[in-house]
């Protein structure tokens, strides 16, 4: 028997004796442990291999997402706002200018 197994069966007797378990759910757990094949716990090397390819697959489906978000929420958007800015500065420069000139020919026809 497997020495986790025999640690866990002891465990168990013993909070059967401190009467934190009943004899019933005792029994159970016991079956339970006895049940399992050693070692079904830890992971195999293969377990393990995939197990990690999933996170690092994970991982960067999440960076993808990520990305896409950043670009489209927020880039953007930002983007979008400072075009804006540049046209509005545009058209007061132009605005400015034209005023400018009206001003200058209205000086000019008083003389």
């Amino acid at each position: 028997m497997n020495e986790l197994i025999a640690d866990e069966l002891a465990k168990l007797a013993q909070l059967r004796d401190q009467g934190v378990l009943t004899e019933d759910e005792f029994t159970t757990r016991k079956a339970l442990l006895l049940s399992r094949k050693p070692g079904s716990n830890a992971p195999t090397g293969l377990r393990a291999f995939f197990g990690c390819l999933g996170l690092i697959a994970l991982f960067v489906l999440v960076q993808q997402i990520g990305a896409i978000f950043r670009d489209e929420c927020i880039q953007r958007p930002v983007q979008n706002a400072n075009d804006a800015a540049s046209e509005a500065k545009a058209l007061a420069d132009d605005a400015a200018k034209a005023a400018d000139k009206a001003a200058d020919k209205a000086a000019d026809g008083l003389d």
